[in-house]
């Protein structure tokens, strides 16, 4: 019984210590925060429509507004046409 109690402690501590290794030092990195700069550089919202709405494809009642996943499938969401008479039928081709 001791053994075991000491095989799973030191496969614990083993796996805690890959873990840190491996992720533990990604976000500090400087190459990760250049990243994060241009990236919020190049993020510009101002041809962007304050109307604009998103659905899922495989589920049109999903409307939301802004872009992000399906709450349902977790499919990307892509831009609903509004017409006069609501959605368009042929934009779910």
């Amino acid at each position: 019984m001791n053994k075991n109690i000491l095989y799973i402690s030191i496969s614990a501590v083993v796996g805690l210590l890959a873990g840190w290794l491996i992720f533990g030092n990604s976000a500090n990195s400087v190459e990760s925060k250049e990243a994060i700069q241009v990236s919020a550089a190049e993020h510009n919202h101002s041809g962007d429509s304050m109307d604009e709405m998103w659905t899922c494809s495989m589920h049109p009642q999903i409307m939301l507004p802004e872009a992000g996943a399906c709450p349902i499938c977790g499919m990307d969401l892509i831009p609903a046409e509004v017409g006069a008479n609501g959605l368009l039928a042929e934009q779910f081709s």
